[in-house]
């Protein structure tokens, strides 16, 4: 009995709690959709007040006690003398916003034939666009995620027409420091107007695009921390003819003449680490894709292959570097541009976004060609002069691994540079292993090295003799220009001589004639 009784208590007391957490809760909705109705107004005008000229109303609509909705009206100004002809951009949006336990969710809506934003785009010849977004808040985990997706549309283009597929933009927060946005697009695909063979001037397909972006806040300050791109595939074929400004009716030997890229499973990440106390970051980069080039792509109607770079790879680092120098760099030349571009100057202004020296760390670099790879990795540093007047490099220390197919390089070497290879192998400066060639590249300041060997020892008796001959054949046509020159002037002296003497002879033969007798004299 005392068992029962205690359990009766206990679920009595747990009745008792969940009760006033439901009022609790029960408040905590009533509590924020008293502080949505009552704030509202002063929240959209604060947001007017940021943007001069903007406009926002809202019109409520069937509200319950945990739901509120209505309709959103905007008229954003836009700067006179803009592209579109229009003093501002208006439209509406629908908005539904839930209140829950700890949380809210909300969803957004276009409003079709609302505003000018239609108008605009019809004038344009570009479809109505429709998007809808999402947004959810909770307060226990403190996070905010919204959603916004825009449907497919047509633009056209000075050249032809873009079908721009679904997007949608994703934003994900933690707090103000802790912010992600990502950008999802099926893609583009861009069709010129013009017919070269019965073919179009160009075509673009831009398919798969992801882009991820991860801005921080870094004592009170915004700073970028990094960005990846993905690409699925990026198609891009063009006529030859009309890319150097041929028209179609004009007659050439070929015109079906193209040239084309092709790029599948492109993925490329930049990142920038938290700045020390000199405000110096290091930059860290990775790229991998499949690339092909075809120039050209169709001749005589004949395809033709592709040049492939597949299983492409390239990262590394460089430091040290400030973004924000770099930043005030590019404005100070852009601001001070004139129609004589100083390359000094503005290297000079470049070079201010880094430090003394420059470290390039390639992690790998590298691809497969028709089953042949290259495989590169090392680690360069540049110093800088800082009291040269110019941008001068002061020294360049380099260590690089070099790992190449041997059919990918002797086909690279052709006849050319046989020899020096062949010299390198027997130097033991190249070690073949069979299937690779492969050494290690070191450079410091002015001397080089592969396998630790000097470069220099690649150079033969005959070589030298042959440099030595280069100099002196050299200097011996120097001296012929110059006799050249000093007779040209020779030559030029005499014509001016022979073309004064005539005058002179005439100003003698009229300074020394008798003069004839006055006709009056003789009466």
């Amino acid at each position: 009995m005392e068992r029962l009784a205690l359990l009766k208590k206990i679920l009595f007391g747990l009745l008792i709690l969940a009760a006033v957490i439901s009022l609790l809760l029960v408040g905590q909705i009533k509590v924020a959709t008293y502080l949505f109705d009552s704030k509202l107004e002063s929240a959209l005008s604060r947001a007017e007040r940021a943007l001069p000229g903007l406009k926002l109303s809202y019109t409520p609509g069937n509200n319950s006690f945990t739901v509120r909705q209505g309709r959103l009206f905007y008229e954003i100004p836009l700067k006179k003398g803009n592209s579109l002809g229009a003093e501002s951009v208006s439209g509406a949006v629908d908005l539904k916003i839930g209140f829950g336990p700890l949380r809210v969710t909300g969803a957004i809506d276009s409003v079709a034939g609302a505003g000018n934003l239609e108008d605009i785009l019809r004038r344009f010849n570009v479809d109505p666009i429709s998007f809808t977004g999402a947004f959810h808040a909770r307060a226990v985990t403190p996070r905010l995620d919204a959603t916004l997706k825009t449907d497919s549309f047509l633009i056209p283009t000075s050249t032809g027409i873009c079908k721009l597929g679904q997007n949608s933009f994703n934003f994900y927060a933690t707090s103000k420091e802790d912010v992600d946005v990502e950008f999802s697009s099926a893609g583009v695909v861009c069709e010129g107007a013009l017919r070269y063979n019965n073919k179009p001037n160009y075509r673009l397909d831009l398919l798969g695009v992801d882009v991820k972006f991860l801005p921080r806040i870094i004592n009170n300050k915004p700073h970028f921390d990094s960005l990846i791109i993905n690409l699925k595939q990026l198609d891009f074929k063009f006529s030859t003819l009309y890319a150097i400004g041929f028209s179609p009716e004009e007659e050439v030997r070929d015109p079906s003449l193209q040239e084309a890229i092709s790029f599948t499973d492109v993925s490329t990440l930049v990142a920038l680490s938290q700045p020390d106390d000199e405000g110096m970051a290091k930059l860290t980069f990775d790229n991998s894709g499949n690339y092909g080039f075809a120039f050209p792509y169709i001749q005589y109607d004949e395809v033709q292959p592709f040049y492939r770079l597949d299983n492409f790879k390239l990262s590394g680092s460089l430091e040290r570097i400030s973004i924000p120098r770099l930043f005030d760099a590019a404005q100070s030349v852009l601001k001070n541009a004139s129609s004589q571009f100083e390359t000094n100057k503005v290297l000079k202004e470049i070079l201010h976004g880094f430090s003394d020296t420059i470290t390039l760390a390639i992690e790998q670099f590298g691809f497969d060609h028709e089953g042949k790879a290259l495989n590169v990795n090392g680690t360069t540093h540049v110093a800088f002069d800082e009291s040269s007047n110019r941008p001068r490099v002061g020294s360049i220390d380099a260590d690089i691994n070099i790992k190449v197919d041997k059919t990918m390089l002797e086909e690279a070497a052709g006849d050319n540079y046989l020899k020096a290879l062949q010299s390198a192998l027997a130097a033991g400066q190249i070690t073949d292993d069979g299937q690779n060639y492969s050494t290690v590249f070191s450079l410091q300041g002015k001397q080089m090295a592969l396998n630790n060997i000097p470069v220099q020892s690649l150079v033969s008796q005959d070589d030298l003799l042959y440099e030595e001959e280069q100099k002196a054949l050299e200097a011996q046509r120097a001296q012929e220009r110059a006799a050249e020159a000093a007779l040209r002037a020779e030559i030029e002296a005499a014509q001016r001589a022979q073309e004064n003497l005539p005058s002179m002879v005439d100003s003698n033969i009229g300074n020394n004639a008798p003069e004839e007798a006055d006709p009056s004299a003789s009466d």
